[in-house]
């Protein structure tokens, strides 16, 4: 409101780095398009198309401006024809069939369509077999139908993206009688069950069915033959009522438990089943070792016609554990175990035979132990080499067994551990005794304590590793990869015998200890163990060794007596490799000695330097340095001066620096007490030395740090500089240091810019060189392939878009191809009148221009009225102009990006009255607005304002120009920029803006009408280092001229300062924004900054440091550390104090926001992680906190247990620790059931444990940082119960149904099993919850008795026939289950058309609510194929069809006086949808009688 004037859909044709280009679409003369409109805003897209695929907005403009929608994204997919067919032909013997092939694709369109049988193509129209399969007439009609024309058929349509293909086409000499198969192909693993889903039709009714299998298949023949279903157990289905065919896996079967009487026989039987291939081996076992028999007469039976195993004269040693196993083609499957023990009163404990494991292992001893009741289960051991048995000490870290489950486990085994093992129990009637288990230990292993080792050359390191082999190890060797290519590591075997700086490396110490490192030796280790049984290798070690250079060392000061020697002291070390050279410099200059007795020493045999007989041209800056392999290390400055009165300056050699740098110029000042330090100033063409004024911004020193800072070098600066000191024994002057500068910058104003296409640009650069710069060349990358940019230079004389991108104007200007034209042209009558058209545009090229005359195109050339308007001539000639010629014209250019129209040329006949100029004749839309445009032309109305664009979006901070140009006849006296700053009601108040004073403007004249908009900033310098009760004033500068600078604010530490109250701040006023900070103390030192605000809010300066200057130094050796939680890390730092340093304090940043950092001094006292942090260590070593636990605990009923929780973090300490029960908070200290879980307590002990106590528990500690878990703490009651699952992983198509087969044992038995079901699997954790088994009918098994659960797919069912009296109503039922997803649709069909429920009462139902479908009054019209659909979340299935008929059809139609047994074959005809009523004339024809 006001109303829309037009709405403008626009469409981003490239989208590149994230820019989006719109154009707006044509909805005129693209047929397509719909609406987009005022009135229909909706944009309607008929046949879409894949480049239509993008990004969408949709412009909005009334008088007040455009606005934009948000970003609407089209995604178009390849679209493929669609093909529909009818499934199933049952066509009489010569008679013709048409199958149907129906596709539909709106684009791309079909382009092509193809019949196949059994998938080789069909060619139509060659001899009139077949008929049709065109694109005009689609359906394929077989003629004169024989017994071999019977197949598979099928269409296909193909487009531009592709072919799709019709499902299958059954076409068969009519009969009665049908098998439908669910599925072509099955896939699943031996030993599954699977079931091979068909469905039959057959009328009469099928007397029997037959499942055929194809035993060999040779040079691609099948031969088939029948299954017996009857004997083969592994069968099931496969009859007329249950036709699908269900296969099981041949199978072992066996009984657990035999109590034998001691001399009696006993028969262990064993059944199995396998008909195809049928078992050709079995055999029984005993401990896993085969039983062999009918040898002896022990054992008797085993075979293949006897697989039951009788055992004779069953004596003690004969009891144990045995089994059987059956093989076929396939493989081997063993039963279960069976038990066989001595009937009796004490319990039998069986285990088995002697056991062999490997070290660091675990190793479990079966034992089974029968008995009608058990007190107590134990286990002895007898070291191999002794006599004496002793009972095993339980364990959960060592021994572990329980009464319910009596093996045992042995963790960590080793050397200790072989002996001789049995397994006891109590009971009673007496004690039983298992045979003895002898346990060895065979293998061989290799433990890495660390697998990086990072080191300086010339430190020693040792490569540690333990070893254990069974039987001993033969050797051992380490290996070096000495070259790595490709990934490949090649490793040699170190020498280390000959080379002496190796340690160790032995089967008695195996551990590598290097000396000396060399740089050499950094790469990749492997430990080779060997023994008889072979080698094997460790994981891979990493020794990174960094570069070592010499340490040198050095005192600072010497104050020497005229005349007298000084000796300066150097000293250096450096391991390896070791020092090659020494040199002394002064002033940087090379210093050598022994040439004239100046100077001497100096070498690597004596490397203090002398100098002799110091005289004033001694002093200086002296330092020494140490090489090696590696490089160069410097000493620090060696300051040597005369003893005397005057102050000492020693400044050093003559510099150059760099335009637009900082130049530091050393100086060192040596006296007693110091009064005043300045520096003075000669310019290198003049001979005055004249005193430096001290500055903030340009000249930067202070008496105890008196090196000058000279800030934002330029050519002014080149001269002489000397430093100055004065004291009352007189004044210091050092010797001249001359500057020069060398050097070019190119300074960047912006690194991006985002305009829109049309707009124009300034690239804004600043440069500087010395020498003067030869030229400067702008380039453009027009590649940019595989993050390479390719620059081109830029043609900046011939395109006229550009300007600037001079030496002496270095910024580039780019300025869109634009169209020119001059606004007014006044003719006389007769006269010609050649109108101006000018436009730019190098790249693209322009392609077409073209002239309008009230928006009508102008055709030039063709009568001479119009001449011109072409690209080589493109201004307009209007000939013998006339009134008719008056009006409103344009001109337009186009290129590859679009097209850009003039302003409006106003053509009119020049005389006194003005000229009003219309335009054509104009049709407006019922309810709409109509403008009726209306020039006047006057000789007093001849100004015009061009805008290139009516809305601007820019992000604060970035600079824009608004775009204008202007005419005026006569010329324009000044322009005026205004601005509304009120916008209230939608009235617009505007105020004219002061582009004088306000220095963010730019343009705006008459000569450069356009105006520039700069944003306001906020300006400070960033440090300041300032003498005990001295006065300073930080700077702070700030530009915002509209809206103006409300208020302005100064921070410490980011707490608002007051200024004006005691005196110790001045200033901080919009008057006066600078602050002073009066009678500098230690306490004023910190981080300050300024704000300062308008109307649209604040903006911050940088952080200003402020502090007392001193002479104290912090060298930090890496500013970026990179390391894995759980390492420690050495955070190296050096220092320097004069006078020494007091303490020194690490400081850790706790939080970090919008670029700030609070820093809080850490607590390296009583934190146990850190070290050092100490004037005299100044480094920091931080070691990382932890949390442990144990991960098992099985208790007694009734029993108390202690689940132990460790942590260690000393800083941040730990605040809280928390126990969790299946991640719920566990409350200590309540009711005596939990004790302990507290920082001082952290363990938690859970007494008089019961079942309701099992579970899962962890503890966490939380500090400062964040909290961290433990490991899951499995805590049970001691028993017995077990789940085996028989696979953990299946793959079935949707459809299918699955077994997940599972088996279980508990003892006591269990009372029920849950199988639960993750829905939701979020950030690597899964919820569970239980399914339910008893509503869902989808689901079978599930229970204690029949735990693997059976998973059948929803399902549609009906019923296949109705036969219905004239003028009834019936019911076709349609049941279908899901129970997750939900069915959320069922549909009903007649000839896979839709029928629509509810509006005339034909049809009832229908509904999820009421599936089945009630037909009311039914009619002859009603026969034909229904079937119901359902629908859920994964797609949809359909029901098998449904044939409804009018009952006595058959009757009716077959009641001929010849014999009606021959007429007793209904047939339902798909085409002609009618009944017939046939005589069988062979096995594969019907013959018509009569038709209804």
């Amino acid at each position: 409101m006001p109303d829309a004037m037009n709405i403008t859909w626009m469409f981003s044709t490239i989208n590149s780095y994230s820019y989006y280009y719109y154009a707006a679409l044509d909805l005129t003369s693209d047929v397509r398009y719909d609406g987009g409109t005022v009135s229909s805003p909706s944009l309607v897209i008929r046949n879409v198309t894949l480049s239509d695929g993008g990004y969408y907005l949709l412009g909005l403009t009334n008088v007040d401006g455009t606005i934009y929608s948000s970003r609407i994204s089209l995604s178009v997919q390849k679209s493929y024809p669609n093909v529909v067919t009818t499934g199933f032909y049952a066509v009489n013997a010569s008679n013709n069939v048409t199958l149907t092939c129906n596709f539909t694709s709106s684009y791309p369109p079909v382009q092509m369509m193809q019949w196949y049988r059994y998938d080789s193509d069909i060619t139509t129209g060659l001899t009139g077999k077949y008929v049709g399969g065109t694109l005009q007439n689609p359906s394929l009609t077989i003629t004169d139908f024989q017994p071999d024309d019977q197949g598979i058929y099928k269409c296909s349509a193909s487009n531009l993206y592709g072919t799709r293909n019709s499902s299958d086409i059954i076409v068969y000499l009519d009969g009665g009688k049908q098998i439908n198969v669910a599925r072509s192909t099955y896939s699943v693993y031996t030993g599954d069950d699977v079931i091979l889903s068909v469905s039959i039709f057959s009328m009469p009714d099928a007397m029997n069915i037959t499942w055929m299998f194809s035993t060999i298949n040779s040079y691609s023949y099948y031969y088939y033959a029948a299954l017996d279903l009857t004997s083969d157990v592994r069968y099931d289905g496969g009859t007329v009522s249950s036709p699908s065919l269900v296969i099981r896996y041949p199978n072992v079967v066996t009984t657990g438990f035999y109590a034998v009487n001691a001399s009696n026989n006993v028969t262990l039987t064993c059944n199995f089943t396998s008909s195809y291939p049928p078992v050709q081996m079995m055999q029984w076992y005993r401990y896993d070792s085969d039983i062999t028999t009918g040898l002896t007469g022990k054992y008797v039976g085993g075979t293949l016609q006897n697989p039951s195993l009788t055992i004779t004269d069953f004596q003690p040693d004969d009891q144990g554990i045995y089994k059987c196993s059956a093989s076929n083609l396939y493989g081997t499957r063993n039963s279960s175990d069976i038990i066989v023990y001595l009937d009796g009163g004490a319990p039998v404990t069986l285990t088995g035979q002697n056991m062999t494991g490997s070290p660091g292992t675990t190793l479990t001893i079966p034992c089974t132990v029968v008995s009608e009741s058990i007190s107590t289960v134990f286990w002895t051991f007898q070291p191999s080499d002794q006599d004496n048995e002793t009972e095993i000490v339980f364990s959960y870290s060592k021994f572990y067994w329980y009464s319910s489950s009596p093996s045992l486990r042995i963790y960590y085994l080793n050397t200790s551990d072989i002996g001789f093992y049995r397994c006891c129990a109590n009971s009673s009637s007496g004690l039983g005794r298992s045979t003895p288990v002898h346990v060895t230990l065979k293998g061989k292993q290799i433990n890495v304590a660390r697998s990086t080792y990072s080191v300086y050359t010339g430190d020693d390191v040792i490569l540690s590793v333990s070893i254990f082999s069974m039987p001993d190890a033969m050797n051992i060797t380490w290996m070096f990869s000495t070259i790595n290519s490709y990934s490949y590591y090649y490793y040699a075997a170190l020498d280390l015998t000959s080379d002496v700086r190796y340690d160790g490396g032995t089967v008695s110490s195996p551990s590598l200890v290097i000396r000396n490192v060399t740089f050499s030796d950094g790469g990749y280790y492997l430990l080779g163990l060997t023994n008889v049984d072979g080698t094997i290798y460790s994981s891979r070690i990493s020794l990174s060794v960094q570069k070592s250079y010499p340490n040198v060392v050095t005192t600072g000061f010497y104050a020497v007596n005229a005349s007298n020697n000084v000796t300066l002291t150097c000293n250096f070390t450096s391991s390896y490799p070791p020092v090659q050279m020494m040199q002394w410099y002064r002033y940087d200059s090379d210093i050598t000695t022994g040439l004239t007795g100046k100077y001497v020493g100096g070498t690597l045999q004596n490397p203090s330097l002398t100098i002799t007989d110091f005289q004033p041209d001694d002093q200086g800056i002296y330092k020494c340095s140490a090489s090696n392999l590696y490089g160069t290390r410097n000493s620090s400055d060696i300051i040597v001066y005369l003893d005397g009165g005057a102050p000492v300056t020693l400044t050093g050699q003559n510099m150059t620096g760099s335009p637009g740098t900082t130049l530091t110029i050393p100086c060192t000042v040596v006296s007693e007490s110091i009064s005043t330090v300045f520096w003075t100033f000669q310019p290198s063409d003049q001979d005055n030395e004249t005193e430096i004024v001290f500055s903030y911004s340009k000249f930067y020193w202070y008496s105890s740090s008196p090196s000058l800072r000279i800030y934002y070098l330029n050519t002014s600066d080149i001269g002489f500089y000397r430093c100055c000191a004065n004291s009352s024994s007189g004044l210091g002057r050092s010797t001249p240091v001359h500057v020069t500068l060398k050097g070019k910058q190119i300074n960047v104003a912006r690194s991006t810019y985002s305009v829109y296409t049309g707009d124009d640009v300034i690239l804004s650069v600043s440069i500087f060189s010395m020498p003067d710069a030869m030229n400067i060349t702008w380039m453009f990358s027009t590649i940019n392939s595989y993050s390479y940019y390719y620059y081109a230079a830029l043609d900046l004389t011939s395109d006229v878009r550009y300007d600037g991108g001079t030496v002496s104007s270095p910024s580039l200007v780019i300025r869109y191809p634009n169209v020119v034209t001059f606004g007014f042209y006044a003719v006389n009558a007769s006269n010609n009148v050649t109108l101006t058209c000018n436009f730019t545009s190098s790249y693209p090229p322009v392609q077409m221009m073209q002239w309008y005359r009230y928006d009508s195109d102008i055709t030039t050339g063709l009568t001479g009225k119009y001449v011109g308007g072409t690209l080589q001539n493109p201004s307009l000639t209007i000939t013998d102009f006339q009134p008719d010629d008056q009006g409103i014209y344009k001109c337009s250019a186009s290129n590859l990006y679009g097209t850009r129209n003039s302003s409006d040329i106003i053509v009119y006949l020049d005389g006194g009255a003005p000229v009003t100029v219309t335009g054509q004749n104009m049709t407006g839309s019922p309810g709409t607005t109509l403008t009726i445009p209306c020039t006047v032309v006057s000789e007093s109305i001849r100004k015009q304002i061009n805008v290139a664009r009516s809305t601007y979006s820019v992000y604060t901070g970035d600079d824009v120009i608004l775009s204008v140009s202007i005419f005026s006849m006569p010329d324009a006296m000044n322009i005026t920029w205004m601005f509304s700053t009120i916008n209230s009601y939608s009235y617009y108040y505007y105020a004219a803006l002061d582009l004088t004073s306000d220095v963010r403007y730019d343009g705006g004249t008459v000569s450069s009408p356009s105006l520039v908009i700069r944003y306001p900033n906020v300006v400070t310098t960033g440090f300041y280092a300032v003498n005990a009760s001295n006065n300073v004033t930080l700077t702070c500068n700030f530009t915002s001229s509209y809206p103006p600078v409300q208020m302005m604010q100064w921070y410490r530490y980011d707490s608002d300062i007051t200024t004006g109250l005691t005196g110790k701040y001045v200033g901080g006023t919009l008057q006066n924004p600078s602050l002073t900070i009066t009678d500098f103390q230690p306490d004023d030192q910190g981080i300050y900054k300024c704000s300062a605000s308008n109307l649209y809010g604040t903006r911050n300066s940088s952080d200003i440091i402020v502090y007392l200057d001193g002479g104290k130094q912090i060298n930090v050796a890496r500013s970026t550390y990179s390391v894995y939680t759980g390492d420690d890390i050495i955070l190296s730092v050096s220092i320097f104090s004069m006078p020494d340093a007091m303490n020194i304090t690490w400081m850790f940043s706790t939080i970090n926001s919008y670029s700030y950092y609070y820093y809080a001094a850490l607590d390296l006292t009583s934190d146990v992680r850190y070290d050092g942090g100490t004037v005299s260590s100044p480094s920091l070593v931080i070691r990382y906190p932890n949390v442990v636990t144990t991960g098992f605990y099985a208790v007694n009923a009734s029993n108390n247990v202690t689940l132990t929780c460790n942590f260690t973090s000393s800083y941040p300490p730990v605040q809280m620790m928390q126990w969790y029960r299946y991640d719920s908070d566990i409350t200590t200290g309540l009711t005596g059931k939990y004790v302990g879980g507290t920082l001082q307590n952290p363990s938690l002990t859970i007494t008089d444990f019961q079942p309701d106590d099992q579970g899962i528990y962890k503890c966490s500690a939380s500090n400062l940082y964040g909290t961290r878990n433990s490991s899951d703490i499995i805590v049970y009651l001691d028993g017995g119960k077990q789940i085996n699952v028989a696979r953990s992983t299946y793959s079935v198509y949707t459809g299918d149904d699955v077994i997940l087969s599972v088996s279980i044992f508990s003892m006591p038995d269990a009372m029920n099993i849950t199988w639960m079901f993750s829905t939701i699997n979020s950030y690597s954790y899964y919820y569970y919850a239980a399914l339910d088994l008893t509503s869902d009918v989808r689901y079978d098994g599930g229970t204690v008795s029949s735990p693997s659960l059976v998973i059948r797919y929803p399902n549609v069912v009906t019923t296949g026939f109705y036969a219905v009296n004239a003028s009834n109503n019936v019911t076709l039922t349609c049941n279908f289950t899901s129970s997750y997803p939900p069915v959320q649709m069922m549909q009903w069909y007649r000839y896979d058309s839709d029928i629509t429920t509810g509006l005339t009462g034909k049809y009832v139902g229908g509904t999820l609510q009421n599936p089945s479908l009630t037909i009311t009054d039914f009619q002859p019209d009603d026969q034909g194929i229904y079937k119901c659909s359902a629908s859920n979340l994964y797609g949809t299935r359909n029901s098998s069809d449904i044939i409804v008929y009018l009952d006595g059809a058959r009757q009716k139609l077959c009641s001929s006086n010849i014999n009606r047994t021959k007429y007793d074959w209904l047939a339902w005809h798909n085409i002609d949808h009618s009944l017939y009523c046939c005589e069988r004339i062979n096995k594969y024809s019907l013959l018509d009688v009569s038709a209804q």
